[in-house]
Formats: C-alpha cells, structure tokens, sequence
C-alpha cells in the first residue's frame, strides 16, 4: 500500500514520464524477463504491457473516463444481444469497431490478430467473462462471437 501511495504520488508530481518512473521504481526493470502469454498479449513482456497501461492512466479522471466509455461499450453490447441481433450483425459490427478503437487510442494498436486473440479471451478466461457477464448475461459470448464475425470480413 505504501508502495502504490508512492507511486500515485510520483505520477501527480511529475506527470507520466516511464523512463523516471523506472528509475524511482527499479523493480519494475525485472518485469522485462517476464513473458506473457502470447495468446492474450502480443506485446510481449510485462514491462511492455505495464508502459502501455501507465501511459493509459494518467490520471485518475482520465481513468473514470476509460472505464465509463468501456462500460458503455459493454453495455451496449449487452443490449445488442438481449435484443436479439445477430454477432455478425452491422450493429455489432459497428460496436466491435468502436472497441478496436477505443484499446487502439487508449492501450495499443489493436491489430486483427491481437482482437481475435481478445475475443477468445473473453470466454476462454473465467475472470474476463464474469466481469464482461455483468453487463448482461451472455454478453461475452455474444461479444466474442461478433468479434470472430469482424475478423474474417
């Protein structure tokens, strides 16, 4: 806990630099050597993941504000489904390529690869779909099923 206050407070202070965050927190050049499952991520090592995710959380209402557009999109996802539209339908077409962007402009390049790779995850890993299942039952499934769709356009 006093380690994450550190590092809140180090962000508020300096703003997102990772190169000074590396060097105040040395511990985190270790998560270099740590591979990643490259069926769920393609950047490689956790290091590269944790750059990716300190540059998305900035701040904490930039956070609130990822998280509220993320729900959204799940939400409306949950409601595609719930009313009856098909995965491979223009709307959930639509909301797949409104997901790709949102990881493209907030995480990473969402390539094809790593959104299929994503789409499978959201049913294959417990975690994702209970979290994903919350929006509305079946959401996950429905989700990775109009992925699949979108990726073999």
């Amino acid at each position: 806990m006093a380690d994450q206050q550190r590092l809140e407070d180090f962000l508020e202070q300096k703003g997102y630099c990772f190169d000074a965050l590396l060097a105040e927190f040395r511990w985190l050049e270790e998560l270099e050597d740590v591979m990643q499952d490259s069926t769920w991520h393609r950047e490689g090592n956790v290091l590269e993941h944790t750059r990716r995710v300190c540059r998305a959380v900035v701040s904490g209402e930039e956070w609130k504000d990822l998280n509220r557009e993320m729900s959204d999109i799940f939400r409306e996802f949950a409601e595609c489904a719930q009313a009856g539209e098909t995965p491979e339908g223009s709307r959930a077409a639509g909301l797949v390529e409104r997901w790709r962007s949102h990881i493209t402009e907030n995480y990473y390049e969402c390539t094809l690869e790593i959104l299929e790779g994503l789409g499978k995850m959201y049913v294959g890993d417990g975690r994702f779909k209970e979290n994903i299942d919350q929006f509305g039952e079946h959401t996950a499934e429905f989700m990775s099923r109009a992925i699949e769709s979108y990726c073999k356009r």
